[in-house]
């Protein structure tokens, strides 16, 4: 055993743990890290307090880029030809158009039917899909088959969107599936932007989906939080709201998030780390360290 080593890390989470007690004075924790990158001793003492304190890690925590550069992003709106194409590949080219206008409008979003499935499509991009037309089954669906069903929607109807990745799948009742699957821009996880469906046994019986468009980016880049420190402040957040139990943290993904506004101007949406936990979904910003709504 490398006792030097040992010794380090025990008096870096020492110091830790001080600067985490501390914090439980203020209502935003101030941890004075450096901006260099992390240690490896700094690193595993802090996994140390954290797991003192409760935090199981299952996840891997990954080493991102010293900084990242802040993004202006909207809900992405369909022109009259996207408009088309996309309701000629939801629902066919026999659909017919339930609603007066050709475009959305603010008062009144564009609709399509074909029997008893329904698109609408909202002036700010929000698409919608329903069929109430499924013949209710009594089969019994696996989490595998009903992310088949998600693929081969995705596949057929949406064109098979490079820009989506697969992100979750839980039970609902009665006998479905909620199959989430979120934006990817460069490599980054956009959070606001999503495709989310409700699998039954006989197909999708509902789609949501918004897609987020990058009008500009602030170049220059900044300083950001590690996911070690984001856990970190996290756990502070947890203690400074009386919450002691344990929490297992089963993923983390560096990426950007943002509020949805009601707007056609772009927004400013800044890196965050997504924490994934047995307790609940957090996002800690990876610049100011503040736990995002």
């Amino acid at each position: 055993m490398d006792w030097p080593r040992v010794k380090n890390i025990l008096i870096i989470s020492f110091l830790i743990l001080n600067l985490l007690l501390a914090s439980r004075l203020y209502v935003q924790p101030n941890f004075a890290f450096s901006t260099e990158r992390l240690s490896e001793e700094r690193r595993d003492a802090i996994v140390h307090v954290l797991e003192q304190n409760g935090v199981i890690i299952s996840a891997t925590l990954s080493r991102p880029p010293s900084r990242l550069p802040d993004m202006k992003i909207r809900v992405k709106a369909y022109s009259a030809e996207e408009t088309t194409r996309m309701w000629t590949d939801i629902l066919g080219s026999a659909a017919q158009q339930a609603s007066p206008n050709v475009l959305p409008l603010e008062e009144q979003p564009v609709s399509f039917v074909l029997g008893l499935e329904e698109l609408v499509i909202t002036s700010r991009g929000y698409v919608t899909y329903y069929d109430r037309g499924l013949t209710p089954m009594s089969t019994v669906l696996s989490e595998d088959e009903a992310k088949a069903i998600a693929t081969k929607f995705m596949r057929e109807k949406l064109g098979n969107p490079a820009d989506f990745v697969f992100d979750g799948i839980s039970y609902i009742e009665p006998m479905g599936y909620r199959v989430d699957y979120v934006q990817r821009y460069k490599g980054f996880l956009m959070f606001p932007g999503y495709i989310m469906m409700v699998v039954k046994p006989s197909g999708v019986e509902a789609m949501w989906l918004c897609r987020l468009e990058v009008s500009s980016k602030l170049w220059g880049g900044k300083d950001i939080l590690t996911s070690h420190e984001a856990l970190l402040i996290l756990l502070s957040h947890r203690l400074n709201s009386g919450e002691t139990s344990n929490m297992e943290v089963q993923s983390v993904d560096l990426g950007y998030h943002s509020t949805i506004y009601d707007s056609d101007q772009a927004w400013e949406a800044v890196p965050v780390w997504r924490v994934h936990t047995s307790v609940g979904e957090f996002y800690v910003n990876a610049l100011s360290g503040i736990i995002e709504q």
